[in-house]
């Protein structure tokens, strides 16, 4: 018997439990047959993570270059990963038993009634599409009430539930949204409380850092887990604690769950299953529960970084280029300047958010526009106190502070309805965040019509330009953000 006949005619098993699966092979299973059919399941089951070609293990010739999430020895993987597992198979002709060994819990199926609000219609279809799966992504943009879906899927299920934020900003927040809407105590593990409860929010650090302290509960107490912001997943930390998550309902919630710049989909898909539910930024836009962004490139195309012109143009270091071509560029913190003089003089927008990366590149800014714009303006980054956060952020929302300077502390959860308009000093080639920093700003309340967002077209040097034109095309995919790439304009009335 050939190779091609004895995997035909074989039935492999795939094992499924709540965190892992495995493969199991018959005994009559030659080692090679099994060998051919793992080296397959691990190809199918691996990524090569952005840059991997300038880490030391490949250049030293040490390593491939891959990531695989398919351990060879026991066979394991990560149960979200099953599906793909059997496509894999059956795209060699091998066909595969299910031993599904989860026990599902009971749940309540109690009735949806949140406090203070009716539940939109693709809030309830999503809700019903995550109970009906057990498991899975919730691809919701921004603005689309995740948190209150939670609410719903909680309320429905009945069960013990742990619900994990990736900022302890958003500890109290998250607490406050569930207890509201469901009118029941939640506990808090994080930022100095470590209780536990039926409901339970909690920091992925808390969880991490008294891994061993909660592991009883996450093996045998917690029936759902929901993480928000699960594009995070590929992070070390959620790894480490939801592998010990036994949950049998497990949801992320994110709007942008499987864009990835490093390739490490695979985590998230893993951790959780495919996406079950989406609901993009256009279709809320279109259906009126958001405001329309208008987006603008400016054109930056002058250096005036600390480095040498000719040296910065040569350069190749990522940490190098964006610390001389965006933070220290008088010319680019000269244009932004410009912009949002513009911003809060000819076009009449109140509450400016400039969002930045580095300290260094805030204070800059701060000085730059308290100097020129005679504004005071604060900046508040991971390092300002609580509470002084907080003021600003209250001042921020009742329009007493017109411009405010954030650093990536305001990227994910931070709740600013009332933002006129964003200016995206930081740059970067993220997907994620540049979606989520629109998000900021388009959430709708009355009287606001939509938000402009000032980004930059930084044409100086190869890298920062490929990240912009990144961007434009990132904001271009979505069919209800109105996106002008000022160099056009500009040469379209040179050419008039």
């Amino acid at each position: 018997m050939d190779k091609q006949q004895e995997t035909k005619i074989t039935r492999i098993t795939i094992r499924i439990n709540n965190v892992y699966s495995r493969l199991e092979f018959p005994d009559f299973m030659t080692r090679e047959a099994i060998n051919n059919i793992k080296s397959w399941v691990k190809e199918y089951l691996s990524y090569r993570p952005t840059g991997y070609m300038y880490m030391p293990q490949y250049r030293n010739k040490n390593w491939d270059g891959f990531i695989s999430l398919f351990e060879w020895s026991s066979g394991k993987f990560l149960t979200g990963l099953a599906p793909l597992v059997q496509t894999c198979l059956k795209n060699h002709y091998i066909k595969c038993a299910i031993i599904d060994e989860r026990k599902a819990p009971e749940p309540m199926r109690n009735p949806i009634k949140l406090n203070g609000i009716d539940p939109r219609d693709y809030q309830i279809e999503s809700t019903r599409a995550a109970v009906q799966q057990t498991r899975g992504i919730l691809d919701m943009g921004t603005g689309a009430g995740k948190t209150e879906v939670a609410c719903a899927i909680t309320q429905y299920l009945g069960l013990p539930t742990l619900f994990i934020v990736n900022k302890k900003a958003l500890l109290l927040q998250t607490k406050e949204r569930f207890e509201k809407r469901l009118g029941v105590e939640v506990s808090v593990f994080g930022n100095g409380k470590y209780e536990v409860g039926a409901l339970t929010v909690a920091s992925i650090q808390s969880l991490k850092k008294h891994l061993s302290a909660v592991k009883p509960y996450l093996n045998n107490y917690f029936q759902v887990v929901f993480v928000d912001e699960c594009h995070n997943v590929s992070n070390n930390s959620y790894l480490k604690v939801l592998n010990q998550c036994n949950a049998y309902y497990r949801f992320g919630l994110s709007g942008t769950p499987l864009d990835r710049t490093d390739n490490s989909n695979l985590y998230i898909v893993g951790a959780f299953g495919p996406v079950i539910y989406k609901v993009s930024s256009s279709e809320l836009i279109e259906d009126g529960f958001l405001v329309k962004p208008k987006i603008i490139f400016a054109p930056s195309e002058r250096y005036g970084g600390e480095m040498d012109v000719y040296e910065f143009n040569k350069c190749h270091k990522w940490q190098d280029v964006y610390y001389n071509g965006i933070v220290t560029n008088c010319f680019r913190n000269e244009l932004i300047t410009q912009m949002v003089e513009h911003l809060l003089t000819d076009w009449g927008r109140k509450n400016v958010l400039v969002l930045i990366r580095e300290i260094e590149h805030g204070r800059i800014l701060q000085e730059k526009f308290e100097k020129e714009l005679m504004i005071s303006v604060p900046f508040v980054h991971g390092g300002t106190n609580k509470n002084e956060l907080q003021s600003y952020l209250n001042q921020f929302k009742k329009g007493r502070i017109p411009i405010l300077i954030a650093s990536t502390i305001l990227d994910e959860g931070i709740d600013l309805p009332n933002i006129s308009s964003i200016v995206l000093a930081c740059g970067g080639e993220s997907t994620i965040r540049s979606i989520q920093r629109i998000g900021r700003g388009i959430r709708k309340t009355e009287g606001k019509e939509d938000v402009v967002i000032i980004d930059f077209m930084d044409d100086f040097h190869y890298i920062l330009k490929r990240h912009s034109q990144k961007r434009m095309r990132t904001c271009m995919r979505e069919p209800n953000f109105e996106v002008h790439d000022l160099r056009e304009t500009i040469k379209n009335k040179v050419n008039v």
